[in-house]
């Protein structure tokens, strides 16, 4: 019994409760490892392959507050009610409270801080959803073709020389493409053959104009089947080339579908991993913990090696276009240009409320990937946290380095080691700071913050995580839902410092 297992990734605490639940009822729980790739294709694919859906829902807070949860966990949902496959749904009471009309009749509902309560209810309903299944079990899959794909390409100059880049990827990537050109749409209607083609694809490719076509009627035969699709929205006004929630992505340059496309086709073709084998001595917290960390691949630029503190400098970046749009935002907040304010008071409050906008974003705390080679840490920029929504310790001080550098201030990164272990604290130097030593010692750290020339926090404070990142206690996590405060984040570096680990390096970003 295999079930496609649709979860938040960083939800372990509860994740790993229902993990638990379902040790003994013999299922294989599969997942799509955390990616920056959004590909909908690949997830149309396993929801009609795999035996069954099991969904755990949690809860998020809106930016008025409001109780939602993930857009990406409803559309998951969505393409399995639509597929008719055997589901299960455990859903956060206080969402199920708030969107029951979004749920099915079946969602059955946990606590957040306490699931263990209803024990009893989920057991009952674990085994329901088991029986249903070994009744499903004689469900006839849809036949399909390996390596046979489908391109349907609407009217247009554009959308023509587009779909040659397509299929050009495709054949490369050792599919055998059938093409579909807008001339001869109107015909393919009543094409039986072209009706099995698309059933029998692995995947289907749809190149759409602004104005509907006969392509969209057969990119809607396509979906009533549940076929695996690929759609590529041509739109004019479109700047960038990124998946919507649905799976559409728009475009409007030929370079970047090319570029887009080649990072779906490599999303559909990697799979599922397995996510909880009963059979691997694993724990279910570990398991889940693996499944949520993002897999992605640096390029040499974004390789740091930590022998080389100084070369933090080279993963800072002023003028990347998230970095300006947030300083932008804080602008407008305040009605007037952060690098205008000049005392300290205006500068901390610049620093605060830079702290503060972050935490809207609910980015997740991941680990630190392993290196890839001795003495080297990937590190992401800017653009990767934004577009994953997760980031390391050093990702988010180097992201909070670009941030106070590009409103005006002057950013350091606080480097402290123990052992093979180590962390990273961000902050800046007050304006008119006395001098530090080239190599500031702990004490020299402790002296500037007593002064106020060193203001200095734990990073990680913005990004959510259900267990403290460095020296902030599991209560400061709880208070803050999941994140922390700005002065409790400072508070947490104090204490970082004031601990047994020791300062590998101060980096002064602004430093020639």
């Amino acid at each position: 019994m295999e079930l496609y297992f649709s979860h938040s990734y960083r939800d372990v605490r509860v994740n790993s409760y229902f993990v638990n639940e379902l040790a003994d009822c013999g299922f294989r729980l599969l997942a799509d490892q955390k990616s920056p790739v959004w590909c909908v294709a690949k997830l149309e694919r396993y929801i009609t392959e795999l035996s069954g859906f099991l969904s755990v829902i949690p809860r998020r807070q809106a930016e008025d507050g409001s109780i939602t949860y993930s857009p990406y966990i409803g559309h998951e949902l969505a393409l399995a009610r639509r597929s008719g496959v055997p589901r299960l749904l455990f859903v956060d009471d206080a969402v199920l409270a708030r969107h029951r009309s979004r749920f099915p009749s079946d969602a059955v509902p946990f606590v957040a801080d306490a699931p263990a309560r209803d024990h009893r209810r989920h057991a009952e309903a674990i085994q329901t959803f088991r029986t249903r299944l070994e009744q499903h079990a004689s469900r006839t899959a849809r036949r399909v073709v390996d390596r046979q794909a489908t391109l349907v390409a609407a009217n247009g100059k554009a959308i023509a020389e587009a779909a040659d880049c397509v299929r050009d990827i495709l054949t490369a990537n050792g599919f055998a493409v059938t093409m579909v050109r807008g001339r001869q749409d109107l015909a393919g209607f009543e094409d039986v053959g072209l009706f099995e083609s698309l059933v029998a694809s692995e995947l289907c490719v749809f190149l759409l104009d602004t104005r509907l076509s006969a392509a969209d009627v057969l990119m809607g035969m396509a979906f009533a089947q549940s076929i695996p699709s690929i759609r590529l929205q041509y739109d004019r006004t479109a700047t960038t080339c990124e998946p919507t929630v649905s799976g559409r992505l728009p475009w409007s340059r030929t370079a970047d579908l090319v570029g887009e496309f080649e990072k779906q086709l490599d999303g559909f073709r990697s799979g599922f991993v397995e996510a909880v084998s009963l059979a691997a001595s694993t724990s279910a917290t570990d398991a889940v913990r693996s499944i949520g960390t993002t897999r992605w691949t640096p390029t040499p630029q974004q390789l740091w090696n930590y022998d080389d503190p100084a070369s933090l400098r080279q993963h800072v970046s002023y003028l990347h276009p998230n970095v300006l749009d947030e300083v932008e935002r804080v602008n407008r907040l305040h009605g007037t240009t952060l690098a205008a304010r000049s005392a300290r008071a205006q500068q901390l409050e610049i620093c605060v409320e830079l702290f503060r906008q972050l935490k809207r974003l609910h980015f997740a705390y991941e680990l630190e990937p392993q290196s890839l080679s001795d003495g080297e840490q990937a590190i992401r920029t800017p653009g990767d946290i934004f577009g994953s929504r997760a980031a390391t310790c050093i990702d988010i001080a180097c992201l909070f380095a670009s941030l106070l550098g590009a409103a005006g201030l002057s950013p350091v990164i606080v480097l402290l080691v123990d052992g093979a272990n180590g962390h990273a604290l961000a902050g800046y130097r007050a304006i008119n700071a006395a001098e530090w030593p080239s190599t500031p010692t702990k004490g020299d750290l402790l002296a500037a913050i007593d002064v106020q020339d060193l203001v200095l926090f734990e990073a990680t404070g913005v990004v959510e995580s259900e267990q403290p990142v460095g020296a902030e206690t599991s209560e400061e996590r709880r208070l803050g839902g999941r994140t922390l405060d700005f002065d409790t984040a400072r508070r947490a570096a104090a204490r970082l410092l004031q601990s047994t680990m020791h300062v590998q390096a101060a980096v002064d970003i602004a430093a020639p």
